[in-house]
């Protein structure tokens, strides 16, 4: 196993950049030990990634498969409400509420991207609330 950390994306990412030279960069120099080291799959262990899948695509190539942990978490999510009976109702729209321990309007922005979809408010909690709440 080999892993390899990526300081440079994120900041990239939170700033917009998700498709220049910088960003297919630092891909590159972050995929080239992995490449180098034979992998045949590559688990991607950050939110953020996803709006990168084809910069990394591109540098891997189609025979290393690229697997997203945020899609993971989310199937896992899914078939756990399923398995205890907390399945969406298809005719209902549903709501969202979002809620960051950073930065609402960086949150807001962002998850516009991630999500395909306008977000109105987000609400800002302290961590310390959160643990509260729990």
């Amino acid at each position: 196993m080999t892993s390899i950390a990526c300081p440079k994306l994120v900041p990239l990412i939170e700033a917009g950049d998700t498709f220049s030279d910088d960003v297919a960069a630092a891909v590159r120099e972050y995929a080239a030990p992995l490449k180098a080291a034979g992998c045949d799959t590559v688990i991607l262990g950050c939110t953020h990634y996803p709006l990168l899948r084809p910069v990394f695509q591109r540098a891997f190539g189609r025979d290393v498969t690229l697997v997203f942990s945020a899609d993971e978490t989310a199937r896992e999510v899914a078939e756990t409400l399923a398995r205890k009976g907390f399945e969406h109702d298809a005719a209902r729209e549903g709501t969202y509420r979002f809620l960051t321990t950073g930065e609402p309007e960086l949150f807001r922005s962002l998850g516009e991207r991630f999500l395909q979809l306008p977000i109105s408010a987000v609400e800002h909690v302290e961590l310390a609330a959160l643990k509260a709440a729990a």
